[in-house]
C-alpha cells in the first residue's frame, strides 16, 4: 500500500470517528437496510453506510456493537422491502 493510500485511510476513519462521536450522532437512529444484496448499517443523517454486511445477522449485530458504545440507544432494522421490521431499544 503506498503512503498516500495509508494516508488517506487514516484521515477516513478520523473522519469517521469525529462524526461518531458528535452530539447530533448519539441522538440519531441506527438504521439497517438492504443495501445491494448485501445489508447496510446507517446512523440516520449520515451520508455514507458505517458498515455493509453481507449478512442481515452481521449488520445487527455491527449496530448492536455502535450502541454498547454508548453511540445510540435506537436500532431499527428493515425488511428487504424496506418497511420496519422491528424497533430495538437500548435500556
Amino acid at each position: 500500500m503506498t503512503k498516500k493510500a495509508t494516508s488517506n485511510i487514516a484521515r477516513t476513519k478520523k473522519a469517521i470517528a469525529k462524526r461518531m462521536n458528535s452530539r447530533a450522532a448519539k441522538k440519531a437512529s441506527i438504521h439497517v437496510i438492504s443495501h445491494k444484496s448485501k445489508w447496510a448499517v446507517i446512523v440516520e443523517g449520515s451520508q455514507k453506510a458505517y458498515r455493509v454486511c453481507p449478512t442481515k445477522e452481521g449488520a445487527v449485530d455491527s449496530a448492536k456493537h455502535l450502541v454498547k458504545n454508548g453511540m445510540n440507544k435506537e436500532i431499527v432494522i428493515h425488511k428487504k422491502d424496506g418497511s420496519v421490521e422491528r424497533q430495538l431499544k437500548s435500556p
